[in-house]
């Protein structure tokens, strides 16, 4: 359908790449690594669901798309081409979508990051978590901070202005000093990123990190010092310019991530505004029989065709497309729920009453 100016009911697409050059140590997302043959046929499957779905949005218009994963810069850079063609020929895009594009160093060149800006992608996330190298190690990533240095460098030349990087606190044995060396040479690039998401680690369940703390091999830094990172985090960013509208994104102004938000501005049903496509995807629908919210529950690869789980568990209904529903709140309750979620989770959000 191409793109537009912005009317109507709003979309917001996400899609979801599971694939990554090695799982790293303290990762817990539906991610693995995948040879050409499965990339191919994921993707293909992928394909194929964002234009099958495209008839239930013909009223809607897209404002972003996210690509996620995974790590979505390990699969071959024309089936994102392919990917960016299917929007843009069964969606309504508007033309000042966002279109964002999750990447890790050592995964993409200057030539595919140069491919990714002509199919129309317009940010970027690059996935740093430390500028330290031993840490880097530590935490199973691919690669190096010079590595980064590279692939950002090569973003800016290929066009992108609009930059995220991803940064980890709380690291096993990091100082204080030690994640103060990783936000200040961050800052301290040619052209800094337009945003940074500054996460605290999470020991989740399932991971090695998980499994070497509750071993007694891993030493994570105390509650203590975990909040001093982030109270340096909020302090030195905000003195370079930049603003928390989320609990761990920070941005320039004008620069937050319109997709993210999207998920907490709840001033909209969610259901009228999100389609997710690939494996581990939640996404909601309306009824069409009694025209009260419901959601999906989760596939994966194994569940269905290409993913989509099969059978119900809806005491009301399993549709005949495969998607299986789940008894979501009535509009009162679902909207006061989800406005204290608002207000918790934005820094502006709204008051709670």
């Amino acid at each position: 359908m191409g793109s537009e100016t912005m009317e109507g009911k709003e979309l917001q697409l996400y899609f979801h790449i599971p694939f990554c050059a090695r799982k790293c140590f303290y990762c817990d997302f539906l991610s693995a690594y995948g040879d050409e043959a499965t990339k191919k046929a994921y993707m293909e499957a992928l394909l194929a669901e964002t234009a099958g779905s495209a008839v239930s949005y013909d009223s809607y218009t897209v404002s972003s798309v996210f690509i996620g994963g995974g790590t979505p810069s390990v699969v071959p850079v024309c089936y994102i081409e392919r990917l960016m063609e299917a929007v843009r020929k069964h969606y309504r895009l508007a033309d000042n979508g966002e279109i964002t594009i999750e990447v890790n160093p050592g995964t993409v060149s200057g030539e595919e990051l140069g491919r990714y800006r002509r199919a129309g992608i317009n940010r970027m996330s690059v996935g740093l978590q430390s500028a330290r190298n031993e840490e880097l190690a530590l935490l199973g990533r691919i690669h190096t901070w010079e590595q980064f240095q590279e692939t950002y460098g090569a973003a800016r030349e290929a066009g992108f202005e609009n930059i995220n990087v991803d940064l980890m606190s709380a690291l096993p044995g990091q100082r204080l000093s030690d994640y103060k060396e990783t936000l200040e040479k961050v800052l301290a690039l040619e052209e800094p990123p337009e945003h940074i998401s500054a996460y605290s680690l999470i020991l989740e369940e399932g991971t090695l990190f998980f499994d070497r703390y509750r071993a007694g091999e891993l030493k994570v830094p105390d509650e203590e010092t975990d909040r001093a990172m982030y109270q340096e985090t909020k302090r030195i960013l905000y003195k370079q310019g930049y603003h928390r509208y989320e609990i761990s994104n920070y941005a320039r102004r004008g620069y937050e991530c319109r997709h993210n938000c999207g998920y907490w501005n709840f001033s909209k049903p969610l259901l009228e505004k999100e389609e997710l496509f690939g494996a581990g995807n939640r996404r909601r629908f309306p009824c069409r029989e009694c025209a009260v919210p419901k959601r999906q529950g989760a596939g994966s690869l194994s569940e269905g065709s290409p993913w989509m789980p099969r059978g119900g568990s809806c005491p009301e209904q399993a549709g005949a497309d495969g998607r299986i529903y789940v008894p979501w709140p009535a509009d009162d309750r679902r909207a006061g729920w989800e406005g204290v979620r608002e207000a918790l989770w934005l820094q502006d959000g709204g008051s709670i009453r």
